[in-house]
């Protein structure tokens, strides 16, 4: 009778039967070498104090100037604190900035949270008070057509829950935020292909 040979496993000169097993004479074997692991964690701890820094010292270098920013339509205006911009910045990453990133809109490649554009809409967007009117009840670029099915807003908090979420002082901050970012990015924040 033949013997079946096809569940043994031959590990450095071992014959095993069954499930594999296998035996490592050395950790240098399983692991790179201490120099490359060493590099690996100095590298990540750089590259993690670099971003931790980078979003403090962006945030810091946001100065009063670059923070006030246009209230309303008839031009008064209103400095935003530095933990308004904060809030506000973070509030636009993770309700706006899936389709608005950098001032952009992916949806139309025509129209972006540029100063040109939001001063372009009807009511002007290029101020606080427009913008918040906005994200409570969004428009066309022209304020003929009411696209709050279309559009994340308060009246469309069904569609888009996390809406629910942002309070008035919520709505502000992230007004604010886009104001001050026309000013600090310039013509970088919201490019459109016209």
């Amino acid at each position: 009778m033949k013997k079946n040979t096809s569940n043994l496993i031959n590990v450095d000169d071992k014959t095993f039967q069954g499930e594999k097993t296998i035996t490592v004479s050395s950790p240098q074997k399983l692991f790179p070498s201490s120099r490359i692991l060493k590099f690996s964690l100095f590298t990540a701890t750089v590259l993690s104090l670099f971003l931790l820094t980078s979003v403090t010292t962006v945030a810091q270098d946001v100065n009063d100037v670059l923070r006030t920013v246009a209230a309303n339509p008839q031009g008064e205006e209103v400095t935003i604190s530095l933990n308004q911009y904060r809030m506000g910045r973070k509030l636009f990453n993770v309700s706006c900035g899936g389709c608005h990133a950098g001032g952009i809109t992916k949806t139309s490649e025509t129209v972006s949270l540029s100063a040109e554009d939001l001063a372009k809409a009807v009511p002007k967007r290029n101020n606080i008070e427009g913008l918040v009117s906005y994200m409570k009840n969004p428009t066309t670029t022209d304020g003929k057509i009411d696209i709050s099915i279309l559009h994340p807003s308060k009246m469309s908090q069904d569609m888009f829950t996390y809406m629910r979420r942002l309070s008035e002082e919520d709505l502000l901050a992230i007004a604010g935020y886009i104001l001050v970012e026309i000013k600090r990015v310039g013509k970088q924040w919201g490019p459109t292909k016209k």
